[in-house]
């Protein structure tokens, strides 16, 4: 990478002095204002896997040419791939032009264009990820525009990557920088990770078993689409170590959600499919300017009223307004309140509740939970 020109002192996007020394150390700080760090080099490995393994996602060649007119990209989509995609395409700049780069440190309670550092001769990546301290709002988005002019100015790049709930309320602000971005297919980064593997192991690395055990790849078409990008890298790994490899037959089950609105109308909201992989799903009353996963319009339903998570293999329901949330297990005969974070499990319903058209009888929106493929009747 290089090494930037120097010593010097710039402007940050809000009018922030910055002090400099040279562009590749990691304790660049702003002076006068917060003394920790604001960005640190990205981690060798993880370039060399940008540079070595890196499977083409859709929406990556778009993602290149904006972030080479306009200076900064968001790539948002749900993990597996972005960053490496955001360090594949900084990588190129930097091995062309001679940035360097740097993951940009998060110092705040809610994201904020005023924090981002900003030196000549820099590209940058800020991952958004988490669900809370990571939301920005509209105002983020319209600094961040503002951002842009001055990444051109100064020589630099930013790529943004989120999650599509975390950029939801930035997204109409952001259209001209924006990508959806895909995950790549499974068969590609097997095959990457393979090349790169037995590249090592043809020079003479140890550890990966030599060139005899290691197995031919899959054909093409055999792995589930579903198959996330770290899953093919970990397949990869084994193929070219010779361990026994077992590939799941076909597509992993579909999960979803069965919606009934409280007049029986239906529809499906799928969490996680070949195609689709959600981990967080919004519920509430709908809002100008923001609008949940799922709406459902009621005055007794909050703009946040809860949520479904996914974490650590499981999905939770979270209650998040003033009204709570109710749950009906599979098998039970009434809904109950839920107070705090609660897991739910495949039969399982949320229930939502909206003021009723005649006294006495209660109306609500049903989300039924479907998770076939991890069916689990143990209730705790």
């Amino acid at each position: 990478m290089g090494q930037g020109t120097g010593n010097r002192m710039t402007t940050g996007s809000a009018g922030n002095v910055v002090q400099a020394g040279r562009v590749d150390n990691s304790s660049l700080t702003f002076v006068g204002g917060d003394a920790r760090p604001q960005v640190r080099p990205v981690p060798a490995a993880q370039l060399d896997v940008a540079r070595e393994r890196y499977a083409e996602a859709p929406g990556a060649a778009r993602a290149r040419s904006l972030l080479r007119a306009l200076h900064l990209v968001v790539l948002v989509g749900d993990p597996g791939g972005r960053r490496t995609t955001a360090l594949r395409l900084l990588d190129e700049l930097s091995l062309e032009n001679g940035i360097s780069l740097f993951d940009v440190l998060k110092h705040w309670d809610r994201p904020s264009v005023a924090a981002l550092p900003l030196h000549s001769g820099c590209g940058y990546v800020l991952d958004l990820n988490a669900p809370d301290a990571d939301r920005p709002g509209a105002e983020f988005a319209e600094d961040l525009r503002t951002h842009a002019s001055r990444l051109v100015d100064h020589g630099s790049y930013l790529a943004v990557v989120a999650r599509p709930e975390v950029w939801r309320e930035c997204r109409a602000l952001t259209g001209p920088y924006l990508v959806d971005l895909g995950r790549p297919a499974p068969q590609a980064v097997l095959e990457a990770h393979l090349r790169a593997l037995r590249g090592r192991t043809a020079s003479g690395a140890a550890g990966l078993g030599g060139a005899a055990g290691a197995q031919a790849a899959p054909p093409a078409g055999t792995l589930p689409p579903d198959l996330s990008p770290g899953e093919a890298a970990a397949l990869a790994e084994r193929i070219a170590g010779g361990a026994p490899v077992e590939l799941p037959a076909g597509p992993r089950a579909r999960v979803y959600l069965r919606v009934l609105d409280p007049d029986g109308r239906e529809s499906d909201y799928t969490l996680r499919d070949g195609s689709v992989r959600r981990d967080e799903v919004r519920i509430g009353r709908p809002f100008p300017g923001e609008t949940p996963d799922i709406a459902v319009d009621s005055d007794l339903v909050h703009r946040d009223h809860c949520r479904l998570v996914r974490d650590d293999g499981a999905w939770w329901l979270v209650p998040r307004g003033r009204n709570r949330p109710l749950l009906l297990r599979r098998g039970a005969a009434e809904p109950e309140p839920v107070d705090a974070r609660v897991r739910v499990r495949d039969g399982d319903a949320v229930h939502v509740r909206v003021r009723p058209v005649r006294e006495g009888r209660p109306r609500d929106w049903r989300l039924i939970f479907n998770d076939p493929h991890h069916t689990d009747t143990t209730r705790s």
